[in-house]
């Protein structure tokens, strides 16, 4: 049993360690809300850990919710959320083993308009160092844009850029990472 009595269950992500263990994340909540960000871990040698929620409760949905794991455990969690079903902004946090998960932090660009599409393909990777990279799809200045932002273990996130934008819109297609933390990014526009 991964969800045992939060509510509806939707948006299911499932990774995997290099020692076995799994890593699972879902959105809890009632059909009008709350719906809360949600995770569980599936120890290969202690089985399930205590699911625990990683954002916040409150009347907005989360869509768009996605998990990245690295080889030693790191992961992030990335989700677009509606406070009061208005306002979207895009939310991460971050877990490391033996400390748990960090606080939520907004990770878009600000002041950037109304998000006026619903689905703006969500991708995030973490490398073997812990640092990771995000990239999405948001309205800037009129067009939909591709955008990115870079978590460094000793740091912090950056502040979110642009890195497509064009008439006609651009769209996320996949984000990856080799064993030197090299990220590579492709897309179609």
């Amino acid at each position: 049993v991964i969800n045992d009595g939060g509510g509806i269950s939707g948006l299911k992500s499932v990774r995997a360690d290099s020692s076995g263990d799994l890593h699972i994340a879902w959105v809890t909540g009632g059909p009008f809300g709350p719906y809360t960000p949600t995770y569980r871990r599936f120890s290969a040698d202690g089985g399930f850990g205590p699911a625990t929620a990683v954002g916040f409760d409150d009347a907005g949905p989360v869509r768009e919710m996605i998990l990245s794991v690295n080889p030693t455990g790191t992961a992030f969690m990335m989700w677009l959320h509606y406070p009061n079903f208005a306002n979207r902004s895009l939310w991460a946090s971050r877990f490391v083993p033996g400390e748990g998960w960090g606080s939520p932090t907004p990770i878009d660009v600000p002041g950037s308009g109304s998000w006026s599409f619903e689905w703006p393909l969500t991708r995030i990777v973490v490398d073997p160092f812990g640092n990771a990279t995000a990239t999405w799809a948001q309205p800037v200045n009129g067009t939909r844009a591709l955008c990115s932002n870079r978590f460094t273990a000793d740091a912090g996130w950056d502040d979110a850029g642009v890195f497509v934008a064009r008439d006609g819109g651009a769209f996320a297609s996949a984000v990856a990472t080799d064993a030197t933390g090299a990220v590579t990014i492709v897309w179609s526009q």
